[in-house]
């Protein structure tokens, strides 16, 4: 649609795979779209404009350096022994796994492990307004602009929010390993600024957390699936040159349906899972995608809410996600009294009414508690019931949906300990680790 309206439309990205650049720019343009070497082109950094059947590209120079990664390989169980050695003289680390529970459990065990450091943890299960906090917290002692002593034995655990969107520069990396265009990313915050550094950190060096043999972490396999995790620890080399590595190797790790430097050694069974997740995504979203326009002068989108979907805003949002689905919920306290409050280091903890639609300024308050639940809640097999119970307890908050700004948004309540059951796991959320979850008897583990 906004190809056809001729909407300009700019996308940015460090490390988008040709074929993906291929597709985006033939949705846009439709038929019109011409072939070319445009599809393949695997220059760095690239710009690319389409319009009105026409691509072009242009090649940007380069003006920095290139920057030299090396590339070490360990686990998980090294990691507390080879921070120690690495911030021996300051400086600070940055620590990105693949879900919320091992950030959480990875974070306690360094915490316990180098008493001489600052352990801190970040990842998307913290509500908005905490998380906002967390992330200008990481700017000042991370930023461009921090100082040593800002940075002095920092060590920050997170997930994958730490590879996007944030200017932080770490003095050290370790990263589970992923796939190969989200690895670079993480690199991307090692050495980000030039700056002064302790002498054991001069060198960049990226530490890839793995398994010690040819199986992969459950919880990565859950989010990444085996497929691209298998290509990544084939293809990653010892030694990174940024940013000209950067189209070969995402190339390489995406790129198998031209030109596969593993051919000879597919491993055939983790590709056919990973493509029929790709299938179940695609048709899953089917459902919500907006239908294309046709060739008629009259197509336009007059009307297409007409015949809403009868499913709910909060199952829309979490089938059109990549990946797994997930759920959004906006946190607050019901105390004994009756009375519904923000968290108690929130808005003074204060109440607001449940009787009748909160005021303008009240739903933009409330809605600065907007959370994601923990993945577990939001698997196939559960999605439904948790929505389902959200919306029964929500009843009493009738009122909240006559609110424009809270129409069709998810409250999960909690006690005064911070505390609720939901689905038969016990939920607990607090301040320095964000959501957390014991599993009930009913409830499988999930990946956050």
């Amino acid at each position: 649609w906004l190809g056809r309206w001729r909407v300009p439309v700019i996308l940015l990205s460090a490390t988008l795979p040709a074929g993906k650049r291929a597709e985006l720019v033939r949705a846009y343009l439709g038929d019109a779209a011409p072939a070319g070497d445009w599809q393949t082109c695997r220059a760095y950094p690239l710009i690319t404009w389409a319009s009105q059947g026409e691509v072009r590209q242009t090649v940007v120079s380069e003006t920095a350096d290139p920057r030299v990664v090396r590339v070490e390989r360990g686990v998980a169980a090294d990691l507390p022994a080879r921070l120690r050695a690495a911030l021996r003289e300051g400086g600070c680390a940055g620590v990105i796994v693949n879900t919320v529970r091992h950030a959480q459990d990875l974070a306690e065990v360094l915490t316990a492990a180098l008493p001489e450091c600052t352990v801190r943890l970040f990842h998307s299960q913290f509500v908005q307004a905490d998380r906002a906090v967390l992330e200008r917290g990481l700017l000042t002692h991370l930023g461009k602009a921090s100082t040593p002593e800002d940075r002095d034995r920092l060590i920050v655990v997170g997930t994958q929010v730490m590879e996007q969107s944030l200017d932080i520069d770490f003095d050290f990396l370790a990263t589970e390993l992923c796939p190969m265009d989200l690895l670079l990313q993480r690199v991307g915050r090692l050495h980000r600024h030039p700056r002064p550094r302790p002498e054991p950190l001069c060198e960049a060096v990226c530490l890839v957390l793995d398994t010690d043999d040819e199986s992969f972490d459950p919880g990565s396999v859950a989010v990444y699936g085996e497929w691209l995790l298998w290509r990544t620890r084939r293809l990653l080399p010892d030694a990174l040159t940024l940013p000209e590595d950067l189209p070969r190797l995402v190339h390489a790790a995406y790129g198998w349906e031209r030109d596969d430097p593993l051919a000879a050694e597919r491993n055939e069974s983790a590709y056919e899972v990973y493509r029929k997740m790709r299938y179940r995504q695609e048709d899953g979203a089917d459902n919500y995608v907006i239908q294309g326009p046709d060739d008629s002068l009259d197509d336009t989108l007059d009307g297409f809410l007409a015949n809403a979907a009868v499913r709910t805003d909060a199952a829309a949002r979490a089938a059109v996600r990549d990946g797994d689905p997930s759920i959004d919920v906006l946190v607050m306290v019901r105390h004994a009294d009756g009375t519904l409050r923000f968290l108690p280091w929130q808005e003074d903890g204060r109440a607001v009414p449940t009787d009748v639609p909160p005021s303008h300024e009240e739903c933009r308050a409330i809605l600065r508690q907007s959370m994601r639940l923990p993945a577990s809640f939001s698997k196939s097999w559960a999605i439904d019931a948790v929505i389902r119970e959200l919306e029964d307890r929500n009843k009493a908050l009738k009122a909240w949906q006559e609110a424009p700004l809270l129409k069709g948004e998810l409250v999960l309540e909690l006690d005064e300990r911070l505390t609720t059951t939901l689905q038969r796991s016990i939920l607990h959320y607090s301040q320095a680790t964000g959501a957390r979850y014991d599993k009930g008897e009913a409830s499988a583990e999930g990946q956050g």
